[in-house]
């Protein structure tokens, strides 16, 4: 077995190669990784009324205390297996003999496409409408939406935290929004940031300016084309913002009680995600010496702890 992150760590190019890869992706920073021991995991539920309902404290000096009912509930998960393989055949290990490991090279690729698949399972949680609270969603529309150039984008945002449980530390948009977000009038008064101002600064004055920890544009793209059609590239995050609280220093013990919109336990020694599988060349089949074998797997799953610590808006934009 192969550890993936010891592959990175070796001088695997040695020259340039050609290789296309997708936008940024921002699954891990809505749903932090946590390792776990077992692929079966359990944590208590508490009831949230304890935390906001108003309690008698006061109790005599010769009388109990006022009690408080504590309800929990066990909840568990089963963490799923997810994995991808591919075959390398002699052709291919001839061809890229002194240009790059073919193995290492199918490895990133494969888990390139894991992480794809990660991205859009996370995005088809967090875009449902249906999932959240009518008091934590919204539908913007004509002068509200921030494509508008009479739309306050800040004042919308702040309304929105101001109506959740908890004040969020992210928020996400997709790159369509934000396009429109950097161009409308009002917070191009107020961030006044500059042409080609370095994107981290750029983000960050955004972040302040909305009141959260980050700001996250969301740009990843994928192929909606039916298999054997003529490609067709849209955003995997559309015309939405989000905001939430997400656990900032994650761990399994936060997991029991830290709120966070969302986890994503993960069975791994030591917090890896990806274990990497090779076979050796199997000469009964393909030319010369055979085919290889490669395969990276992962056993994980996304759990939305609440819903209440997000809040969506759909079509913010035009």
């Amino acid at each position: 077995m192969i550890d993936i992150r010891q592959t990175y760590e070796q001088p695997l190019l040695s020259k340039l190669a050609l290789k296309y890869s997708n936008r940024e992706l921002i699954a891990s920073k809505i749903f932090p990784w946590v390792p776990v021991p077992t692929d079966q995991i359990k944590y208590p539920k508490w009831d949230r009324g304890a935390f906001f309902k108003r309690a008698n404290t006061a109790y005599g000096a010769r009388s109990r205390a006022n009690e408080l009912e504590l309800k929990v509930t066990k909840a568990s998960h089963e963490l799923k297996h997810r994995g991808l393989g591919a075959w390398i055949d002699d052709d291919e290990r001839r061809l890229s003999a002194g240009i790059c490991d073919p193995r290492a090279a199918k490895m990133e690729l494969l888990q390139d496409a894991m992480l794809l698949d990660l991205e859009l399972e996370v995005s088809s949680k967090l875009l449902t409408a249906g999932s959240y609270a009518s008091t934590n969603k919204a539908t913007l529309s004509g002068s509200d939406q921030f494509s508008h150039a009479s739309s306050d984008p800040k004042a919308t945002i702040l309304a929105a935290q101001d109506a959740m449980i908890k004040r969020p530390n992210k928020m996400v948009v997709g790159r369509q929004v934000h396009s429109k977000i950097t161009t409308n009038p009002k917070v191009l008064e107020a961030v006044k940031y500059t042409d080609g101002a370095i994107k981290a600064l750029e983000y960050k004055k955004l972040a302040d300016y909305f009141e959260v920890d980050e700001y996250i544009v969301a740009e990843g793209l994928y192929d909606t084309a039916a298999e054997g059609q003529t490609e067709s590239l849209s955003y995997i995050w559309g015309k939405f913002c989000w905001l939430g609280y997400v656990a900032p220093n994650p761990n399994p013990v936060s997991m029991m009680g830290q709120p966070s919109f969302g986890y994503m336990p993960i069975s791994r020694e030591k917090g890896n995600l990806w274990r990497v599988y090779t076979k050796s060349p199997d000469p009964t089949m393909g030319v010369g010496d055979g085919m290889e074998y490669v395969k990276v797997d992962a056993t994980y799953e996304l759990l939305v702890c609440a819903y209440d610590l997000g809040y969506l808006f759909t079509a913010a934009v035009a």
